[in-house]
């Protein structure tokens, strides 16, 4: 998949996580993903904010990565987060594991 303009729409950036984790349905938790990436909100990803993100995930300190990831689970982005927010994006996280530990086990 190639990405010219160096910036994805939700859809591609969906296509590519989706080849990460082939068996099952990796879109839910991709939009969220993709939510938090795009950081301008404008409905792209730049190689910039993917960067930035991995980045402060990798190398940031304790504070940088506890807001990035409030941001992630932070879905309806009220600055708030919530039982069900926590519940919904785990469980989407749990089922792609598995998926990919049994696939790696066949």
């Amino acid at each position: 998949m190639e990405c010219p303009s160096g910036a994805v729409n939700e859809e591609t950036f969906k296509q590519i996580y989706a080849q990460f984790f082939p068996h099952g349905d990796a879109s839910m938790y991709a939009h969220y993903l993709f939510n938090a990436f795009d950081t301008a909100q404008n409905g792209s990803v730049k190689f910039e904010d993917f960067v930035m993100a991995l980045s402060i995930l990798l190398r940031g300190t304790v504070h940088e990565k506890l807001q990035w990831t409030f941001n992630l689970y932070d879905i309806n982005k009220d600055g708030y987060i919530n039982k069900e927010a926590v519940i919904k994006l785990n469980n989407k996280k749990v089922t792609q594991s598995i998926k990919a530990k049994d696939r790696k086990e066949a």
